[in-house]
């Protein structure tokens, strides 16, 4: 009847509290039997939710040989989640090179590097989402595969 929302920190988090969270997340996983979740795990994903890390493609300036510019970027998260033990997972987002510099092979070297990135972070997935047809042969080309999922959002009104 009078239910209370609250964000669960580390300091007030029980084992009770952990036998709630590892009974819910049986419910989420499709194969029904998930690794347990560990206290040590959820004080973990609650103190150190996420990291991002942004990588860049650079040229020379040919107006200035001492000044480099951006011509791409990529960004990686990489976040703990509770279902899965505490699995650690990326997303790559903001990928964009400029027009003048597309079909060079910059995503590709950008999103490389990213991907080195979260296997030296013990990443077991990353997942990126596109609209764009031509960016979504070239994710298949480095090794990406569609998902069936339907992503949701949610926008809050400015």
């Amino acid at each position: 009847t009078g239910y209370r929302i609250e964000r669960l920190i580390s300091a007030q988090s029980s084992p009770n509290d952990l036998c709630n969270i590892n009974v819910l997340l049986k419910e989420l996983s499709k194969e029904g039997n998930p690794p347990e979740l560990t206290q040590f795990t959820l004080n973990s994903l609650l103190e150190n939710r996420y990291r991002t890390y942004v990588y860049v493609s650079r040229i020379n300036d040919a107006t200035n040989a001492e000044h480099e510019r951006i011509i791409g970027i990529a960004m990686l998260t990489v976040y703990r989640k509770m279902s899965g033990g505490g699995r650690i997972v990326g997303f790559i987002d903001d990928v964009v090179v400029h027009s003048d510099h597309k079909r060079r092979g910059n995503c590709s070297a950008l999103i490389n590097a990213l991907l080195r990135h979260a296997k030296n972070a013990e990443v077991c997935n990353v997942d990126l989402t596109t609209s764009r047809q031509e960016a979504l042969l070239a994710y298949e080309k480095i090794g990406f595969s569609v998902r069936k999922t339907s992503p949701m959002r949610y926008k809050f009104l400015k």
